[in-house]
């Protein structure tokens, strides 16, 4: 394992817990508090050039996503709602009010996902203020008012959920949705955007949902309270496509990847990109271990009518010391093949707790901030771990990739940013086993 590195700064001026990064570009970043305020940060100075609060003093900012394409910033509170906010030219927040809001109505902690055409940072000096426009584009996954549900919301075409994700008439039920991602039509399915059989795609159906235009998000990725993770498909909402208890408690974070290319998809900002043969899922939970899921297209199942139940859960699979296996997953709404949804691989760490887990956009490193106030560093090709970051005193609460340099910000509830420049590549350091 690597030696022991020290942040190369440390960005110092919130009064609150931070519970918020994301980067702009290179030279810019934002932090967000539980006081609700956001600060934008000049990495050439590590100044701060701006401070302003987006929620309410009661409700904190627990979630921000860049969407640099759009000129645009979404923002999370703890009171109910996801607002976008419109850059201007140096990284500037207008202030005077936000472009658009989504009043979801969910107090709790699960992260939104946001997905906009682009997402993924250009890496540019300093991001360019957008179109209001743009807020047309933009998708929005999040607890609804019922804990359980996920609502995906258009933000520029109204104020109710498009689709609404229910467990309704699922048995048994998972709790409270906890952690989102957004993964766009590519992924897994073929040029009609139906998930494809051993005899090629097959079409979703007329009237199977309102998602699905070429290049949007199809599928939702959720971690819920009882450990379990489920893929539901936007077109067919019922029914999860796929689902698979991996932890032993509440999923807390996840994160999901093109394999293809490593771009992350989800968990804060999604990204398009080219259409790959399968996706690799990463969840962090409460306990004592993170998990490296593979979601893959499957074969149509026998023609039974049981076949588009999911398989049950083996007793006592919520606890420690699982042995990996697939979800079986059902048809699509057209006869077609489904997903299967599968733990590739384990890795459990010394103390429990993991808050947020981030895949760098080059597909080689997956950081996890975690409640003993370090942060673990992987090889997401070998799915070891590479190196602990150790500086915060208070649990670090999420973590962020530069679009270029890849440098990594790691926040945390001691009030402090801290800057990190990590390997540029897996093969940098040895890998390590076992916990840590």
């Amino acid at each position: 394992m690597a030696q022991p590195v020290d942040p190369v700064h440390v960005l110092r001026g919130h009064f609150g817990e931070v519970q918020a990064v994301t980067f702009l570009s290179e030279d810019y970043l934002l932090s967000g508090d539980n006081n609700g305020e956001v600060k934008l940060w000049e990495l050439q100075g590590c100044r701060a050039e701006q401070t302003i609060r987006l929620h309410d003093a009661n409700a904190g900012v627990m979630h921000l996503a860049c969407l640099p394409g759009q000129g645009l910033v979404a923002s999370q509170g703890r009171d109910g709602c996801v607002r976008l906010w419109a850059l201007e030219e140096g990284g500037m927040l207008r202030s005077a009010a936000p472009l658009a809001e989504v009043r979801t109505e969910s107090f709790n902690f699960c992260r939104c996902a946001v997905w906009a055409p682009g997402a993924a940072g250009a890496g540019a000096a300093a991001p360019s203020a957008g179109p209001a426009g743009g807020v047309r584009d933009v998708w929005v996954a999040c607890a609804a008012h019922e804990a359980s549900d996920v609502g995906v919301w258009r933000p520029g075409q109204g104020h109710r959920p498009c689709v609404t994700l229910t467990q309704q008439h699922m048995d048994p039920k998972h709790g409270m949705a906890l952690a989102l991602g957004l993964l766009p039509d590519g992924p897994m399915l073929g040029p009609d955007g139906a998930i494809p059989g051993p005899d090629g795609p097959r079409s979703a159906g007329p009237g199977a949902g309102t998602a699905g235009v070429p290049g949007e998000p199809r599928l939702v990725v959720a971690g819920y309270e009882d450990g379990v993770v489920c893929v539901w498909d936007l077109r067919s909402p019922a029914r999860p496509l796929a689902e698979k208890r991996g932890h032993g408690e509440p999923v807390m974070c996840l994160d999901v990847y093109d394999t293809s290319r490593g771009s992350p998809a989800a968990c804060g900002t999604a990204r398009s990109g080219e259409r790959t043969a399968h996706v690799d899922v990463v969840s962090g939970s409460a306990g004592e271990d993170i998990c490296f899921w593979r979601l893959s297209p499957t074969a149509p199942a026998a023609p039974t009518g049981a076949a588009s139940t999911p398989t049950p859960n083996p007793p006592g699979s919520a606890g420690g010391g699982f042995a990996p296996t697939a979800a079986f997953c059902g048809p699509g709404k057209g006869g077609g093949g489904g997903v299967a949804l599968e733990v590739a691989k384990q890795l459990r760490l010394r103390e429990p707790g993991c808050a947020d887990v981030r895949v760098r956009a080059d597909g080689k490193l997956l950081a996890a901030a975690c409640w003993d106030g370090a942060t673990r560093l992987y090889s997401l090709r070998g799915r070891q771990l590479l190196a602990v970051l150790k500086y915060h005193r208070a649990q670090v609460t999420c973590v962020a990739f530069s679009p270029v340099r890849q440098a990594l910000a790691t926040a945390s509830r001691d009030s402090t940013v801290a800057l990190w420049d990590v390997y540029t590549s897996a093969s940098a350091a040895g890998g390590g086993g076992g916990a840590a």
